[in-house]
């Protein structure tokens, strides 16, 4: 067995419920390891009360490892055995919770001790957009949700599963706690992959999870020990002799399931094509950490000007960014509201999607830095037939931020964050950008940093871009907009 790199279970009876849970999972065919078993017996262990011994758990592991069976399991065993009334499992993205429904709903329908007890016709399943989950006789349910920043009410349970917690926000708690009050023996249940740079809910429970003694807390993590490379300015790239990412030792650490379910040789082609900071997160379990107001955008006013329901209106303005390398590129839009309507890898999608986007909205201008390797796209963009906005044709459709005036607009960003003039839609993806981004100076001024951040900036670049286009072009009367940006 590969005993987690950190472990911490509340004072609790010498119980636990994990072994009438495995056993419930082997009935159902569900064929566990012993590692799973570890974290189900930490996160079941009740205390002289019967309670459980923690409110929050959580268990955090690289993906495939096995997290997601202990989900099932507990969700089954709180359902089919100790009678909880109403279980939720939630996930940051609707078709991730509804893998999890499908995965149930066979084992659960497979499995004739369990389908016995549902009740009959829809309301024993219910695929029912929004309303999926299951019903029992005896009024027993599980209900399967994707998140949101105000949805915390809809996630009331005796437990509730967070999963794809990496992405969980403070907002998404601040609803939900309350809710939980009035259960008699409630719990949160997380689980995830190391965090990301804004993962600052999970890395609040990292903190508390790796230090111990906290006695409303269960930590369950397995990751490889940090530590230097050989040489001292490794780029980690593979292959390179003493570099940590190639050590298979640390892979076997932060990898129960490698040389079972996951095998070497399939490690080995991620270590290649990964990139090597994501290879870490995603194989290491090292997290990525902000670095310390490298930005100079306050969390706290930056979550003040978040509002996911924020309307976008026409006419609007796009920005597009690329990464060095065109390794991935981001699309905003802004009207009244930012909203990242892209973030993808590569760039050969994005003169497309720009296209597209112009013929389906009213689109005032199209907005890039072109200092940077977004302007290589310009001759295509050029060829799809959107030209440059000058004195010579200033009806042109895309505006270069030149000179001073990119520098302005990341000085108006920042600005316009301070006096909660920015609105924005919570996305995931562009706070993550805010917190991991870098600064460099510029004369007097600055700009943002791709050197000098530790994630991949260009949702917060195309936003920067967007909203001074979009405070600066003229545009006519705004109109709501009711379509979807997706």
């Amino acid at each position: 067995m590969i005993s987690p790199a950190h472990l911490w279970v509340p004072a609790h009876a010498s119980g636990s419920n994990g072994e009438a849970a495995a056993d419930l999972a082997a009935m159902a065919g569900l064929v566990m390891d012993d590692e799973q078993h570890a974290a189900l017996d930490a996160i079941l262990s009740v205390d002289d009360k019967g309670r459980w011994a923690a409110i929050d758990s959580a268990i955090v592991c690289p993906r495939q490892n096995g997290k997601t069976v202990v989900l099932q399991v507990i969700a089954l065993a709180d359902l089919f055995l100790f009678d909880a009334r109403l279980v939720i499992w939630s996930a940051h993205l609707f078709p991730t919770a509804m893998e999890a429904f499908r995965d149930l709903e066979q084992i659960i329908t497979g499995t004739p001790e369990l389908a016995k007890r549902l009740k009959r016709g829809s309301r024993g399943i219910s695929r029912e957009n929004g309303n999926e989950g299951f019903e029992l006789v005896g009024d027993r349910r599980l209900k399967f949700r994707a998140r949101s920043k105000t949805g915390g009410r809809g996630l009331t349970g005796d437990r509730v599963i967070l999963d794809e917690a990496f992405a969980i926000q403070a907002g998404e708690l601040g609803s939900l706690y309350p809710t939980l009050s009035a259960r008699p023996n409630p719990s949160v249940l997380y689980a995830s992959s190391a965090g990301m740079v804004g993962s600052d809910v999970l890395r609040g429970l990292r903190e508390r999870g790796r230090k111990g003694g906290d006695e409303s807390l269960c930590w369950v993590e397995w990751c490889a020990p940090e530590g230097d490379c050989a040489t001292p300015t490794c780029e980690h790239r593979p292959d390179t002799p003493g570099c940590l990412l190639d050590d298979q030792d640390r892979w076997q650490q932060a990898n129960p399931a490698m040389g079972r379910r996951i095998t070497v040789r399939y490690l080995e082609a991620e270590r290649r094509t990964l990139d090597p900071t994501e290879f870490a997160r995603e194989r290491l379990g090292w997290w990525e950490d902000p670095a310390e107001g490298a930005s100079g955008i306050p969390a706290d006013k930056w979550q003040a000007c978040a509002d996911r329901d924020a309307e976008v209106t026409e006419p609007c303005v796009l920005a597009f960014d690329v990464t060095p390398g065109h390794t991935a590129a981001s699309i905003v839009v802004c009207g009244g509201a930012l909203h990242v309507v892209d973030h993808a890898a590569g760039t050969s999608w994005v003169v497309d999607r720009l296209c597209e986007l112009v013929n389906a909205k009213n689109v005032a201008a199209i907005g890039m830095d072109p200092t940077g390797p977004a302007a290589a796209l310009i001759p295509d963009l050029e060829k799809a037939g959107l030209t440059i906005r000058n004195q010579k044709n200033p009806k042109g459709q895309l505006v270069l931020l030149e000179g001073r005036e990119s520098v302005q607009a990341c000085e108006e960003f920042l600005a316009g964050i301070l006096d909660s003039s920015v609105v924005h839609r919570d996305q995931h993806v562009l706070n993550t950008a805010v917190a991991g981004a870098g600064r460099r100076q510029v004369g007097d001024s600055w700009k943002w940093s791709r050197r000098d951040s530790t994630v991949d900036i260009t949702p917060l670049v195309a936003a920067t871009v967007a909203r001074h286009l979009w405070t600066t072009v003229p545009v006519e009367e705004p109109r709501t907009w009711f379509g979807a940006w997706a």
